[in-house]
Order: structure tokens, then C-alpha cells, then sequence
């Protein structure tokens, strides 16, 4: 060895730490991010100094704990450990009697206290002693970690504040299914491991995702040949994504897999809790088996909160608060007495985490894991009587929401109706196969609500099966049409429209006529029994006698078919209904083209496009433009057609439909190979073919008879033309593109020779609505209005909300804060805001039913709170021509206009200065604006807003009072100054303003008098005289 080796000191050996963490056994997958969020959390300077980790049972909330806990008592990369004075693990699942809880901290730090000596100040002792941080460290010294905390949150929480009030050097971690909601606590929600999608899964595909990981690593360590490979992915893939991704479910599926094989775990997981029992026998009790798992948290729930865990397993997806409230409530003397009950408990539930928030749509929506939802079922399945009385509600519900949407689906409003009532779909279809064999006119009575949605919310295939299956049950009852009531008759006659829609779309005209027929029979016997809505019986008479018309021109029969066309816009004119009279003539000529010559189309086709229009409906428009452009096909003015077909497909660009376009792009490929022989076209056509495709497929629709011949001829005629690689090709291209690529393809695709391009090519521009009637307009009625100047207002449709619509506290206060902050904010800060104290489970829970609270008093349907990158606002415009009014949004924009003309020296005109005054309510008929919501409980977040509101209606007035001066209305700027100098009299420079414009106006004294005022009023109030500028403006005015 040299000298200068020698010489050099070797780097001391950081001692041991003390700990008692319990070694790992199996290797840890994933959660590298948790980890390193765990480890900056408690470690660091001035870091946190509690944090709990949450999640449902089986999350791996233990495990992580473990890693965190044996990071913290090894050496880090400069020798020194975390936590050089100990890591404690204590293990508190054995523990059932809280009062043991502080005890058991004790026993795991081996402190004996002396007997009568309080164990925990015994405990804080022993830590303080471990001494601070050295000087090179400024962070925790000693960690403590709290495991399985939920069965005695209580005393947990209680002692953990204490020992961290008595130990400035200790850092805690807990885990637990709930927060503990002690002050400083940062809690980390411990979500699933990510799992694949289980569309086409291969192995390369899936190998990366953590649940995937763990289960092979776990299957593997039981069955040694078992290897995930394309064969195994399916069933890999479904396993971990039916078992959400839970660490403790995997690996007791994985268990199985030497004694079943993957694919047969796959197959039963609808049975887990009898799967999935081979669990470690070391393990805890409650973790042997998943059954033992959710009994343990089952029995930690209060009454309310286990009657509606249960209740929730009959919800096949996510679902809102609304509908926790019609399904869980069981009326009085129930666990669960009404709907306010059934959310409460709702949030529990959410803080235990045995549900799960989540936004989606810009609203909040609940689910249970799929192991819960299984535990659930067998809970209320244990209850016969129960369980029906809850699908019954269930059902019930769904009628409901399906008989709140049915009116605006016979509207402009029918596409972004059907595309809300899609994401309860699951729940439309669990309503339908308990219906059916329980009650088959409530199942009627849901189809027939629902008759637009089966057209174009689902696949044809599915909502065939349904409508038939809906009907056939209600004929089984053996109760003849005319045998029954009204309302039976008229729910069998809405059933019967969606039925004779899909048999048109198979082309069987001679079954849709009978059902035409007999539809008609039941509108005529509802109408014979007196009905009480009027515009639905027209609704339903003229689209089934629309309907007949179709089938009788299929099959031939001309002249009744144009007779039935004419009835029903006849039928529909009488309605009153714009809507429904557009869309009867929109189909008049398509039924008149059926039957051959037909010299009227054009001018209907352009008389009903330029009504549909002008109600706004956009999907019947694009199906108007596509048949018009297949009139113009088959006169073979291709140029003509083209352009039609491009708008039909550009007019749905804000409401897409994927049959309607694939419609209009098959129809531009039968352009592209008529226009041209050339490769060129063909390609186009290939490509144009492949997007339609793909389109049918996403929406489980086929090509319909009428025109599968003509289709199935451009397809044949394509792949002759072209090289199969070429076609192969160009058919993938169009069946990759997104929307935004069909739409650029159905603008661009070169489908039309050269000798008719130019302007021809282009989509033509809309169309202008018809005129409106003259006359004088009707002042616009906002859909929501909201007042916080002065007490809270809220008014939907200009009819202000009563006492009972719009509950006060923190549904008023959330309301205020979302207008306060038209930009937006997260969850965390509105829980930070409006519950200070909360932890962030509390805020978890208590936010989204406060949420939901204030969405249905102001009108969840239209949007009006929006959720973006995950900021919570207020939408000022929710759709087009959709407008939030609010008098705190037109002050402030008021007196921003009024800055911005004044440092332009710019004179605004009578109308921009009349508006001024009213935002700013200095008008002649009003006082100034009050202060934000007066008599609300609101928290210290208000003062800042509250000064700003109040210093820009200052700023505006005073700015008002000088644009009245610049354009020589004196009187008028001392009016509205003196409202400002009424509110603020210690604005010296509005005084002088005053003073100015009442000597301007000849008023002279009253300016004296004025300034006398204003002497005595400081001198009182703040012992100062005015300023120099002040006694300067009063000299002036005294001299003349």
C-alpha cells in the first residue's frame, strides 16, 4: 500500500438503526412513484410529519408502509440513514379495544412505564431522548409507523397528535382505510395498480403494467411453467383489470393458477369470493381470504352505511349522487330514510374507500370495485326481499331519468340527450332484465321512453334484442291492446317507433308495416281514452304514420306511401311543434323517391333543409343533406353530390354520428370510382370505404338493405382497380383516423375528376335560417342567473329559486367561491377554502356530495359546473348561446371598460354608459351595489374578494362620474359620484370630483358647502385636513 494510501482516512461506518420493521418475504412490485413521494414527504426539512396512506383493503397500503419504513432505517448514498434515531413499526390489527392502542405503542418501543405512569408520556419521553437532529440535518429523526389504524381510528388519531405535539424529532406514518383527521395530516389516496385494457391484449403489450407484474411474478412463484405470453395475455389482461388492479386479489387469483390454468381464472371471477381463498396461512385472518377481507371493513360500517353498500351492488357502472338518492332511500323507518340519508352515508362510504369519486363528463360519479360489487350482491341477494325492493327502486330510476330526457329527444336536442343518457347505459340495460320478468310494463314503459336512444346510442343488434324482448313480455301478460289503459297502450305505441326504425334498417318492410299498423291503432285508442299530453300524441302519430309510409313505398305501394308522407306533416304542422314539422318534411321526399319519378324532391329537400336549420337540428340535416345528395348521384351531377356529402358530414362536426357519417363517406367513394377510372380516385375511394367500416363497427351498425347493393358494388369495383397491397393500405389508413381525421377526410378526399373542381369541391357554406317574424324582441331570459351583490339570487329560466331549492351553508358558499373564480379550482384548493379543518378524505367525501347538491339546484343537465385538467368552475357559456348571468361578472367587466376608456381619454356613447350604471348599480332607479351574499357563513377566503369587488365598483363609479363629465353631463357624474362618496367618504379624490362637477353645473354653495363637510368629516374621523389639491379645487370654486 502507498504512503499517500495509507494516509487517507476510510469512511466511518454509519451505526446501526435501530428499527423493528418486519423483513419482506416476496419481492415488491411497482409503486416506485409512491415511494419516492412517501420518502420526500417525511424525510426532508420542514417535511410533513404525518401522512396516512388510504385506500380500500387489499391496495397493498401495509406493503408500501413496509418498504417506506425499511428505506427509513437504511443507509442513503451519503452514509447517513433517514431516520438515524429508529423505525418503530406498530401493528395495531390485533388490537380491538381501543384503550389498548397506546399500550401496544409501548410494547413495540419496549417501554415499561413505572405503575400509574400515563404509557404515552412514556413513550414521548423515550423518543425525546433520542435527542434533535444533528446540525446537518433538519428533519425528523425518529419514524413511527401506525399500521391498520381504521378499527380504532379514533384513539389512533387522539394519540398520534399527542406524541407529535410532545416530539418536535418524530415523523409518523399510519395506514389506514380512512384518514385521521389530525391537524397537519397529509393523506395519500394508495390507487389500484394500473391495468391493460382488455381489447387485443398481447404479451409485449401488457408485460409493463404493475398489476400484470404482480400477477405473473406471483403466478409464476406458485406454477414455475406458468409464463404470460400472447396465448395467456387475454386472460392475464381480464384478470387484473376485473380484479381493478388490487395487489391482495392478484395474488390470491395467482394462487390458483397451478391447480386451474389462467383462462379458467379468468372464467370464474364471477364467483371471486369462492376463487379466491388461498391465501398465506402466516398471513393476518382478514387477508387470507377475500371474503375475510371485506367482512373485515363490512363490520367497521355504520348500519346506514352497510344497508347502502349493498344497495349500490345493483349499479352495473359509475353512477351519480342523484341516483344514490332514488335507489338507496327506503322511506321512513329504514336505515336509510330519504335521499339526504342515502348521500351522507354515500360519503362515508367514499372516506372508507369502498367507493370511489371520479369526475367524468363534468360531473361526479361513483363506483365500487368490482370485488365489492360482488361482496354487495351477496350481502342484498341474502335478503330476498330486499334485493327485489332495490332493483324495483333501481328500475324505477332509470323510468325516471328516461322519461326526464324522452321530451328532448324529440328536439334539437336529441344527440347530446342520447349521448348523456349513453353513460348510464349499463344501468338502462340492469333495469331492463329485471323488468322483464318482474314487472314487463315498467319495461315497456322504459323502452318506449327511450325510442331515439335505441336508434342511436347503441348498437342495432342490442337494441333490437331489447325493444323485442320489452315487447314480447308485455304481450306474454295475455292482455290484448285494447284491453288495456291508456297510459299501457300509449308506453306499447312509443315501444313500437324504434322497433319499425331497426326493421327498416334490416329491410324488412312487410314486419315494419304490421308494426306501423298496429302503433297506429294504439295512437288512435290513447287519443280515444282522452290524453293529457297532446304534443306527444302528435309526436307519435305522425313519426308512425311517417313510419307506414317507409314501408308501404318498400314494398311497392306508391300511392299510399305518398298519402301516409303528407299525413304525417299534416299531423305535425298541427302539432304547433317546428321541430317535429321539419323533420316530417325532411323525410316526405325520401319516402316519395322510394316509389320512384318524383318531381317535388328538390324543392322539399330544400324547403325541409332550410327548416331543420332553423330549429338547430343538426343530426336530421346531415341525413336531408346526404338523401339530397343522392338525388343529385343518381341524376349524375356528381359535382352537386359531392358538395352535399361534404356538408352532410361538416354539419355534424359538433355532433358526431358514426353511422350518419359512414353514410356519407361511403357515398363520396361511389363518387370517386363514377368521377374517375384513375388510381388516384380509387385510392381515395379505398380509403373513404375503410373509414366507414370502422365507423360501423365503433357503433354496431351495418350498411342497410336499400343500399347494400350499391355498396357492395363500389367495394368490388375498388379492389379490381387496385393492387391488393395498395387497397389493403389505404382501407387501414381510413379505418385509423380519429374524428378530427374523418372529417378532414371527408373535406379533402379527392373524389371528383379535374374538369370539376374549383368551387365545386368546397363545402358549401350553411345556409341562412329563415327570417324571423317581424316585430319587437322579447327581452332574453338567461337560463341561470346569479345575484351575490346583496343577498344570494339564484334564478333558473328568470323564476328565482325558493327557500327549499337551493340549500344554504356550503352548498351557497361553494356557489359564491365558483363565482368568485371564473378560472377555476382544484379540489383541493375549494376543500382548503370551505372546510379548513377537514382532512383530505373528509374533503373527499363531503366536496362531491356538496357538488352534487349545487349541480341539481342549478341545473346539472346544462353543464353549468365544469371540470377541466382538474379545476372545478363555474361556466360562463356552457353551449352555444347558453349564457350565465351574474351581477359580480358584469360589475367587474364594467368598470374594466370604464379604466380602459378613461387611460384612452376615450368618451363612451349613452347606451355603453347606460349599461355601466346598471352593472354597477348607481342607475336612477337603484342604490349602490351591496356586499358579496350578506348573512351566508362564509370562511376568510371572502375578505380578499370582498376588498376587490369593493375597490373596482369604487374605481368604476368614480371612472362612471368622469365619462359623464367628458361628454358634458355634469348632473349626471354628481349623481353617481355622490352614490360613491355615500359608500366611501374617506375617498378624498371623489369629493373633489364632486365639488368640481356641482360648481360646473352653477351649483356653486352646494360645492362650498360640500367642502366644509368634507373638513369636518376628516378632521373627525382621521384628525388630518384635506389635501393641498382639495383646498386648492375649493379656493378656485370660492373665487369663481
Amino acid at each position: 500500500m502507498s504512503d499517500a494510501a495509507a494516509a487517507t482516512p476510510s469512511a466511518p461506518t454509519a451505526p446501526a438503526v435501530p428499527h423493528n420493521v418486519p423483513p419482506a418475504l416476496s419481492s415488491f412490485v411497482g409503486r416506485a412513484r409512491e415511494r419516492a413521494d412517501l420518502a420526500r414527504a417525511l424525510g426532508g426539512a420542514g417535511g410533513t410529519r404525518l401522512v396516512t396512506i388510504t385506500g380500500p383493503g387489499g391496495a397493498g397500503k401495509t406493503r408500501l408502509a413496509r418498504e417506506v419504513a425499511a428505506a427509513g432505517a437504511a443507509s442513503r448514498d451519503d452514509g447517513r440513514p433517514p431516520f438515524p434515531g429508529g423505525v418503530w413499526w406498530v401493528e395495531l390489527a390485533p388490537v380491538s379495544d381501543p384503550s389498548a392502542v397506546a399500550p401496544a405503542i409501548g410494547d413495540a418501543l419496549g417501554v415499561r412505564p413505572a405503575p400509574g405512569r400515563d404509557v404515552l408520556d412514556a413513550v414521548a419521553e423515550v423518543l425525546r431522548g433520542v435527542g434533535p437532529a444533528s446540525s446537518g440535518d433538519d428533519g425528523p429523526r425518529t419514524l413511527l409507523v401506525l399500521d391498520n389504524c381504521e378499527h380504532v381510528v379514533e384513539a389512533a388519531a387522539m394519540l398520534v397528535e399527542r406524541l407529535l405535539r410532545a416530539v418536535p424529532s418524530l415523523a409518523m406514518l399510519a395506514t389506514s382505510r380512512e384518514a385521521l383527521a389530525v391537524e397537519g395530516e397529509q393523506v395519500r389516496v394508495l390507487p389500484p395498480l394500473a391495468s391493460p385494457p382488455t381489447t387485443t391484449p398481447t404479451a409485449a403489450a401488457i408485460a409493463h403494467y404493475e398489476a400484470v407484474r404482480l400477477f405473473v411474478e406471483r403466478a409464476q412463484a406458485a406454477s414455475p411453467a406458468f409464463a404470460l405470453s400472447d396465448a395467456s395475455a387475454p386472460a392475464v389482461a381480464t384478470i387484473t383489470a376485473r380484479l381493478d388492479g388490487l395487489p391482495l386479489a392478484l395474488e390470491l387469483a395467482a394462487a390458483s393458477v397451478g391447480a386451474l390454468g389462467v383462462e379458467q381464472v379468468a372464467a370464474r371471477l364471477d364467483d371471486a369470493f369462492r376463487l379466491l381463498t388461498r391465501g398465506r396461512r402466516t398471513a393476518l385472518p382478514r387477508h387470507r381470504t377475500l371474503q375475510a377481507l371485506l367482512d373485515w371493513s363490512y363490520e367497521l360500517l355504520r348500519p346506514a352505511e352497510r344497508a347502502l353498500l349493498a344497495r349500490l351492488a345493483v349499479f352495473r357502472g359509475p353512477f351519480t349522487a342523484d341516483a344514490v338518492e332514488a335507489v338507496g332511500a327506503a322511506g321512513h323507518g329504514d336505515a336509510i330514510p330519504d335521499g339526504a340519508a342515502a348521500v351522507a352515508a354515500l360519503g362515508r362510504l367514499v372516506e372508507q374507500s369502498l367507493v370511489e369519486a371520479r369526475d367524468h363528463h363534468g360531473e361526479t360519479r361513483f363506483r365500487l370495485l368490482e370485488t365489492v360489487k360482488q361482496y354487495g350482491l351477496d350481502r342484498l341477494g341474502a335478503d330476498p326481499d330486499e334485493a327485489r325492493r332495490t332493483h324495483a327502486r333501481h328500475a324505477r330510476w332509470v323510468e325516471a331519468l328516461a322519461s326526464a330526457a324522452a321530451p328532448a329527444t324529440w328536439s334539437a336536442a336529441r344527440g347530446r340527450t342520447v349521448a348523456r343518457l349513453a353513460r348510464d347505459v349499463d344501468e338502462i340495460r340492469g333495469a331492463l332484465d329485471w323488468a322483464l320478468g318482474a314487472e314487463p310494463m315498467l319495461a315497456a314503459r322504459i323502452v318506449g321512453a327511450l325510442a331515439w336512444f335505441w336508434i342511436s346510442g347503441v348498437s342495432w343488434q342490442d337494441a333490437r334484442g331489447r325493444v323485442e324482448a320489452a315487447l314480447a313480455a308485455a304481450d306474454a301478460e295475455g292482455v290484448s291492446d285494447a284491453a288495456r289503459s291508456p297510459a299501457d297502450q300509449r308506453a306499447l305505441a312509443e315501444l313500437l317507433f324504434p322497433l319499425s326504425a331497426l326493421q327498416w334498417f334490416a329491410g324488412e318492410s312487410a314486419p315494419m308495416l304490421r308494426t306501423a299498423e298496429r302503433a297506429e291503432t294504439l295512437w288512435s285508442a290513447v287519443a280515444a281514452g282522452g290524453t293529457d299530453d297532446a304534443l306527444r300524441a302528435a309526436r307519435g302519430r305522425a313519426m308512425m304514420r311517417q313510419q307506414r309510409g317507409l314501408a308501404l313505398a318498400a314494398l311497392g305501394r306508391v300511392d299510399e306511401s305518398r298519402r301516409a308522407a303528407d299525413d304525417a306533416v299534416c299531423i305535425a304542422g298541427e302539432s304547433g311543434d317546428a321541430w317535429l314539422d321539419a323533420v316530417m318534411r325532411c323525410r316526405r321526399p325520401y319516402i316519395g323517391r322510394l316509389g320512384g319519378a318524383y318531381d317535388r324532391a328538390p324543392a322539399e329537400y330544400a324547403d325541409a333543409i332550410a327548416r331543420l336549420r332553423a330549429v338547430g337540428e343538426t343530426w336530421l340535416l346531415s341525413r336531408s343533406l346526404y338523401e339530397k345528395g343522392e338525388m343529385e348521384l343518381a341524376a349524375e351531377d356528381l359535382a352537386a353530390a359531392a358538395a352535399s356529402m361534404r356538408e352532410s358530414v361538416a354539419v355534424l362536426h359538433d355532433e358526431p354520428d358514426a353511422w350518419f357519417l359512414s353514410c356519407a363517406l361511403d357515398t363520396l367513394a361511389t363518387i370517386a370510382v363514377t368521377s374517375s377510372s384513375a388510381a388516384r380516385g380509387n385510392a381515395a375511394a379505398a380509403r373513404l370505404l375503410g373509414a366507414a367500416a370502422e365507423l360501423r363497427a365503433r357503433c354496431g351498425a351495418e350498411v342497410i338493405e336499400a343500399e347494400r347493393g350499391r355498396h357492395a358494388a363500389t367495394v368490388a369495383q375498388v379492389r379490381a382497380t387496385l393492387p391488393r397491397a395498395t387497397f389493403d393500405a389505404e382501407w387501414a389508413a381510413g379505418a385509423a383516423l380519429d374524428l378530427d381525421g374523418l372529417f378532414a377526410l371527408a373535406r379533402d378526399a379527392d373524389v371528383l375528376d379535374a374538369d370539376v373542381t374549383g368551387a365545386e369541391r368546397s363545402v358549401r357554406a350553411p345556409e341562412a335560417a329563415p327570417p324571423a317574424a317581424s316585430g319587437p324582441a322579447s327581452p332574453a331570459v338567461a337560463p341561470l342567473a346569479v345575484r351575490v351583490l346583496g343577498p344570494l339570487v339564484v334564478a333558473r329560466d328568470g323564476v328565482p329559486l325558493g327557500a327549499g331549492e337551493l340549500p344554504g351553508g356550503k352548498v351557497s358558499e361553494l356557489l359564491l367561491y365558483l363565482v368568485c373564480h371564473p378560472e377555476g379550482r382544484t379540489k383541493e384548493e375549494i376543500g382548503l377554502a370551505l372546510w379548513p379543518d377537514a382532512s383530505a378524505a373528509q374533503v373527499r367525501g363531503v366536496f362531491h356530495v356538496t357538488l352534487h347538491r349545487l349541480r341539481r339546484a342549478i341545473g346539472g343537465e346544462r353543464g353549468w359546473v365544469t371540470v377541466v385538467d382538474g379545476r372545478y368552475a363555474l361556466a360562463r357559456e356552457p353551449a352555444p348561446g347558453v349564457r350565465l348571468a351574474c351581477d359580480v361578472d358584469d360589475l367587474l367587466a364594467a368598470a374594466d371598460a370604464l379604466a380602459r376608456a378613461e387611460r384612452r381619454q376615450q368618451a363612451l356613447d349613452a347606451a355603453a354608459l347606460a349599461d355601466a350604471e346598471r352593472a354597477l348599480g348607481v342607475g336612477a332607479d337603484g342604490g349602490p351595489r351591496g356586499d358579496l351574499a350578506p348573512g351566508l357563513a362564509l370562511g376568510d377566503w371572502i375578505v380578499e374578494h370582498q376588498d376587490r369587488v369593493r375597490a373596482a365598483w369604487a374605481d368604476g363609479v368614480q371612472a362612471l362620474g368622469r365619462q359623464h363629465a367628458r361628454v358634458g353631463r355634469a348632473a349626471e357624474g354628481a349623481r353617481v359620484l355622490g352614490a360613491l362618496v355615500t359608500r366611501e367618504p374617506l375617498r378624498e379624490s371623489a369629493h373633489r370630483e364632486l365639488m368640481v362637477l356641482w360648481a360646473a353645473s352653477g351649483e356653486r354653495a352646494r360645492a362650498l358647502a360640500h367642502y366644509d363637510a368634507l373638513v369636518t368629516l376628516l378632521r373627525r374621523e382621521v384628525g388630518v385636513p384635506p389635501s393641498r389639491d382639495t383646498q386648492g379645487i375649493a379656493e378656485r370654486i370660492r373665487l369663481g
